[in-house]
């Protein structure tokens, strides 16, 4: 940290909605899990991403994944270095 430059991670990003954030958090080396608990938002998310560049190859990779779910029922397997949320 001291030397200005966050350590890439796995980042949350809840309310993921069009998953701008997590595209570009992506793009930028994180392994990124966007998450929405609207199902319509989930699929305009989905689609956002594989209009772009940068999302389709995260979503390729495996560097980023959409889901559907509740943010304050949701359990990952893997704990998260950095939530990513600024409403």
């Amino acid at each position: 940290m001291k030397s200005g430059v966050v350590p890439r991670g796995h980042a949350l990003v809840p309310g993921a909605g069009s998953a701008y954030d997590a595209v570009t958090l992506a793009a930028a080396g994180w392994k990124v899990t966007a998450l929405d608990i609207s199902p319509t938002a989930v699929k305009a998310a989905t689609a956002a991403a594989k209009a772009t560049p940068e999302g389709k190859a995260a979503l390729k990779s495996g560097a980023l994944r959409i889901q559907c779910g509740d943010f304050f029922q949701f359990r990952s397997a893997q704990p998260f270095d950095i939530v990513f949320d600024y409403t």
